[in-house]
């Protein structure tokens, strides 16, 4: 979820405000991981964290992130053609 959470965080305007508690502890991880630049609300309170920017390394993680998804969808699209040309592509 923190990836997902990551990308939300690169495709949205800063600085941004995160008033729900549960998703405040996926941005410690991802700040305490240099992934982003976040100030937090003193602990107790019901206030927002401030998202001030996503860092160079979390643009790089996202950037490996999707290399690694076109990866594995280059790999599955050659494994699909190796099993056409050998005939066992199930029909639909």
């Amino acid at each position: 979820m923190s990836m997902e959470l990551l990308q939300a965080l690169a495709d949205a305007e800063m600085p941004l405000e995160i008033v729900n508690p549960a998703v405040h502890e996926e941005l410690k991880i991802l700040h305490a991981a240099g992934h982003i630049i976040c100030s937090f609300p003193p602990t107790g309170t019901i206030q927002p964290a401030q998202v001030h920017m996503v860092t160079a390394l979390g643009h790089k993680a996202l950037s490996g992130r999707v290399g690694a998804l076109h990866e594995k969808a280059r790999r599955s699209g050659q494994e699909q053609v190796g099993r056409e040309r050998k005939g066992t592509l199930d029909p639909c």
